[in-house]
């Protein structure tokens, strides 16, 4: 069901949520799985108050992340937006369900 947030939302994401896999006898790793795809969601630079969140939470945002209230995304996900990929670091629950925002790391490659 659309918000009065899905305007807003102009980017399409997929997440990936690491999962268990047994590589062999009795040795599990952890992979990145995909998990939801072609989602709408925008990405934003973190601002001065969110980094600070960010800080008092003892982690480290480079970017806001904003989605419908009832996406299914939690700490640790991967965010993927154009080939650019985010770890969620922390979920910022709203005063209100208007929608959801969680604080992202940009993951360094290379």
């Amino acid at each position: 069901m659309p918000t009065s947030v899905t305007h807003l939302l102009i980017h399409t994401v997929s997440t990936y949520r690491n999962a268990q896999h047994e590589v062999s006898a009795g040795r599990w790793e952890k992979e990145p799985t995909l998990h939801l795809s072609n989602i709408a969601f925008r990405v934003a630079g973190a601002s001065g108050a969110e980094r600070q969140t960010a800080q008092q939470l003892k982690t480290y945002a480079t970017h806001a992340g904003y989605g419908e209230p009832d996406i299914d995304i939690k700490r640790d996900d991967i965010v993927v937006k154009d080939g650019v990929s985010y770890r969620v670091v922390a979920l910022v629950l709203p005063s209100i369900a208007h929608h959801t925002k969680v604080l992202l790391e940009e993951i360094q490659r290379g």
